[in-house]
């Protein structure tokens, strides 16, 4: 059986057996909407593309530094879920990136979102346009 990517013209994440947990939190609307440029610029999923991000932290191979920070702003009611599927030890590594940060986890994906050069550059294309078959054909 085909397996396809959830959004055409994307690359599906290799299988790893079928283990995935979610990694998540909610964004300002801003941030939502680079990654999912930078996923676009890339061409994969959000959740791969979460992966790449949280792999990519040179603070994720560190042991983690103190506690688990608490949420530190008063939410506006305006944040978006920004979430993924990702593999279990890519979680855990971001959860250890957030310590080493000592920052909480949603705070955490949004500094590795605004630090993609990909998500800042992206320009969605135009749709082409459809031809009128009818004006060809007269």
């Amino acid at each position: 059986m085909l397996r396809m990517a959830a959004i055409a013209g994307r690359t599906r994440r290799p299988d790893s057996g079928g283990v995935y947990g979610s990694l998540g939190g909610r964004v300002s609307p801003e941030i939502h909407e680079l990654a999912w440029a930078g996923a676009a610029a890339k061409g994969v999923s959000i959740s791969l593309y979460l992966e790449q991000l949280v792999e990519a932290d040179p603070l994720t191979k560190r042991p983690p530094a103190g506690p688990a920070p608490r949420r530190a702003r008063v939410p506006k009611g305006d944040e978006v879920m920004l979430s993924g599927r990702v593999k279990p030890e890519v979680r855990a590594a971001a959860k250890k990136g957030a310590r080493a940060r000592q920052v909480p986890i949603w705070r955490y994906l949004e500094i590795l979102v605004e630090a993609d050069r990909a998500a800042s550059t992206y320009v969605e294309q135009e749709p082409l346009e459809q031809l009128d078959l009818d004006l060809i054909s007269a």
